[in-house]
């Protein structure tokens, strides 16, 4: 027995970096690889939900929209950048106004929301390319930039609510809007050697009515044959003058919001297509907005609060 026990030496010793890996998670890449002609249905809905507290009122809105599209894998290039033709399906959104003394904006405001949804309606059927790199990137878009201008001439807005509806359409289909919103389920890639546990960061300069910088912090879950997850946790800054596509320009006060949060996010991915199969983010920000010049009333302070919450579902066709 005593003249065997160099072999078990050696044979753990052969063993041993095998079990470590083991333990520690076999590498594998992450990257966004799905195959030409594949099809997916995609439902992307956000909601969110503004608190703002001014001249001692507690002021409530909320905002909704969902989309559905149709994403196409036409072309995969020798570097591997993927070209998805994407198909509008459905497009609608909502909100509920403030109640604020002494106005009443119910009639108006059902009026215009009315028009807005029927115009996002005429949605229904446009195309859009997008070219999406390995890690996830948006390399570039097509038929993006005059998709909100398109809608627009359809719209059959009355005059008196023509410049919100168009506010409207431009907040739901500007061309960084929707590159960003689509943009989410495909920022969980890294293409580059991973295991379980492993961590990455990545900084994103984005405009959600407000010149944002989002930190995301990616870590990667449990891997299996099938599928694995990804958790996301994000510190979000903002600070600047509010910038909402569609916003009337001209207007005679100044303002500028300072705003800080954070957020969390889970990201499923099926292994074998490489596509995301289910999304599902939280975030909430507190701030403050000042105004000044303000005709009659020179310059004020409201204190904000936004929460809300995406959700993306992506199924095969």
């Amino acid at each position: 027995m005593t003249r065997l026990k160099p072999y078990w030496a050696l044979a753990l010793t052969a063993l041993l970096p095998a079990l470590l890996l083991s333990c520690a998670g076999k590498p594998f890449t992450n990257t966004f690889a799905p195959a030409v002609g594949d099809k997916r249905q995609v439902q992307l809905n956000t909601a969110i939900n503004i608190k703002m507290a001014v001249m001692g009122m507690n002021i409530n809105q909320s905002q909704s929209q969902a989309m559905a599209l149709t994403l196409e894998v036409t072309e995969v290039d020798p570097d591997g950048n993927v070209m998805l033709q994407a198909t509008v399906d459905d497009l609608t959104a909502d909100q509920t106004m403030p109640k604020l003394p002494g106005m009443d904006l119910g009639n108006a405001m059902a009026d215009m929301l009315k028009e807005a949804k029927a115009a996002l309606a005429e949605a229904k059927g446009e195309q859009f390319s997008l070219k999406v790199g390995p890690a996830g990137e948006i390399i570039l878009s097509r038929d993006l930039m005059d998709l909100a201008d398109r809608i627009k001439r359809k719209s059959k807005a009355s005059s008196g609510n023509q410049m919100m509806v168009n506010a409207a359409i431009d907040q739901a289909l500007d061309d960084k809007v929707v590159e960003e919103t689509v943009g989410t389920m495909f920022e969980c890639y890294r293409n580059m050697a991973t295991k379980t546990g492993d961590t990455w960061s990545v900084t994103r300069e984005v405009n959600a009515g407000l010149p944002m910088s989002v930190t995301s912090t990616y870590t990667l879950g449990e891997v299996t044959d099938t599928n694995y997850g990804v958790s996301e946790a994000m510190v979000i800054t903002g600070s600047g003058a509010p910038n909402l596509p569609g916003m009337p320009e001209g207007l005679p006060m100044e303002m500028n919001i300072d705003m800080n949060g954070s957020g969390t996010a889970t990201h499923a991915v099926d292994r074998k297509s490489t596509w995301l199969t289910d999304y599902r983010a939280e975030f909430s920000m507190t701030g403050k907005m000042n105004m000044s010049g303000i005709p009659g009333a020179g310059n004020m302070a409201m204190d904000m609060t936004l929460s809300g919450t995406t959700t993306i579902a992506v199924t095969p066709l």
